[in-house]
């Protein structure tokens, strides 16, 4: 009997039986559709600093509408606004670019079958700064509003009075780009102009890559890292980054960086030197010596095999770098036994400076 039992669980397909989608009536009562023709659709543009309770709670006494309009949460970063009347709808629209907590909201009316940039464009004013004196015509205007987003709006009037320093124009901007802070306009004789452009109503943004979509803090694109720690590229593994600058462990492009790390220096050696692509280059040793194991760098005298270590100077850490290399890559040494050993004395010793 519990033979049977088990093998007739183990027949038992389970998982098919939960895969099989519901099938949904095509019935009236299935359908919201008829609910949604008066209704608006929206997203948070960075809903990890967005509080979606506040806003379904909060709008309709911000837009005094009260109980013409009601939220509902869709989702963790999507809701939708169920109104009344049409008129309200549109005045709701007008205002463009709404905000959480400082952060942007994008908001459409609802379509059935949505495209695939739904909620992916907001509509908003931005100004136009430094316009050229000899080319401030409307169509020098919407050509550079033009490299910012699509155009919508253009009041703009040549041949009336201009109080204000800037040109307004309305564009839809793609949410998933970063902000323009200005364009360069190169005229027709060659000079190079910078546009200012202002953003209305946007807020917070990320000021690493000008997007509306995280804070700096979280920036994907971020090319500095907080802490010194090595990042080989599997590329390029001769080159290494500390405080967002590079060394160039061949001596080919090392700029001044930062050198109150000098392990961080020793590790990047190692990674060099063990990697067999750059094991064959030969780096002539910089230094005044015969001593191919001391190195003198503006009078302070550095010794690579630890024996009367000085306090050196990183301002040169490429006379340094080619130093320790060259004298761990010579052969005749015969106090290094192998290279694994020799990067790990010359870590030891560079960690004591």
């Amino acid at each position: 009997m519990e033979k049977h039992l088990e093998q007739y669980l183990q027949e038992m397909s389970i998982e098919e039986e939960e895969d099989k989608p519901l099938v949904l009536s095509n019935l009236p009562q299935f359908y919201s559709s008829e609910r949604n023709i008066r209704s608006l659709i929206g997203c948070f543009l960075n809903p990890d600093y967005q509080r979606m309770s506040n806003w379904i709670l909060e709008m309709p006494m911000i837009w005094r509408l009260y109980d013409r309009v009601r939220g509902v949460a869709l989702s963790r970063d999507r809701f939708q606004f169920i109104f009344k009347y049409e008129e309200d709808i549109n005045e709701i629209l007008k205002t463009k670019v709404w905000t959480q907590d400082d952060w942007g909201v994008v908001m459409e009316r609802w379509v059935e079958d949505p495209p695939a940039n739904y909620l992916m464009f907001l509509p908003v004013w931005i100004r136009l700064r430094n316009l050229p004196v000899n080319h401030y015509m409307k169509e020098t205007i919407r050509e550079i509003a033009g490299c910012v987003g699509q155009v919508l709006e253009l009041p703009f009037e040549e041949k009336e009075a201009q109080s204000k320093d800037y040109v307004r124009v309305k564009i839809l901007l793609d949410v998933s780009k970063g902000l323009k802070i200005f364009k360069e306009l190169q005229l027709p004789n060659g000079s190079i102009v910078k546009i200012g452009i202002d953003y209305q109503r946007i807020r917070k943004r990320c000021f690493q890559c000008q997007r509306l979509t995280h804070d700096k803090s979280r920036c994907p694109f971020a090319q500095i890292v907080t802490e010194p720690q090595l990042l080989v590229n599997t590329s390029d593994s001769t080159r290494v980054l500390t405080k967002g600058k590079y060394w160039d462990l061949l001596g080919k492009d090392i700029t001044a960086g930062d050198c109150s790390s000098m392990n961080l220096l020793a590790d990047a050696i190692k990674a060099d030197l063990l990697n067999s692509k750059t094991s064959s280059f030969k780096i002539p040793l910089q230094s005044s010596s015969q001593d191919s194991t001391r190195v003198l760098t503006k009078g302070k005298k550095v010794d690579l095999l630890g024996k009367d270590i000085i306090d050196a100077d990183c301002s040169l850490p490429k006379l340094l770098a080619d130093a320790i290399k060259a004298d761990v890559m010579n052969q005749k040494i015969s106090s290094y036994e192998t290279p694994l050993q020799s990067c790990l004395k010359v870590i030891l010793f560079i960690s004591l400076l």
